[in-house]
């Protein structure tokens, strides 16, 4: 499963593997099936057998998590920022991929 840790940074709260300590990403299946996995799995650079976990269910664990916290207002306006900068990276970065895909399959 997913644990969540804070860079020292203090900006950005990531995803890590909770088996392997790899980062995780995410992406859409089929346009409209967002999940996460383990990019040590993924990218075959550990052997994590974590099994990719739906954003709902990441979503959760991350309420879970952050639920008995008290930010101030300042802080929790920082975090909501920075995890809507991230997902809009995400989005964008995914959408970009399909381009690049679909050029490759078109020219195939």
């Amino acid at each position: 499963m997913a644990t969540w840790y804070q860079p020292s940074n203090e900006e950005v709260v990531q995803v890590a593997c909770g088996s392997c300590g790899s980062a995780m990403s995410s992406l859409t299946a089929k346009g409209r099936y967002p999940y996460f996995y383990c990019l040590g799995r993924f990218s075959r650079l550990t052997d994590c057998r974590e099994p990719y976990v739906p954003q709902d269910q990441l979503e959760r664990i991350v309420e879970e998590v952050y639920g008995g916290l008290d930010l101030s207002p300042q802080d929790e306006n920082d975090l909501r920022t920075a995890l809507e900068r991230e997902l809009a990276e995400e989005v964008s970065f995914s959408a970009e991929k399909l381009v690049m895909t679909q050029r490759r399959l078109a020219r195939s």
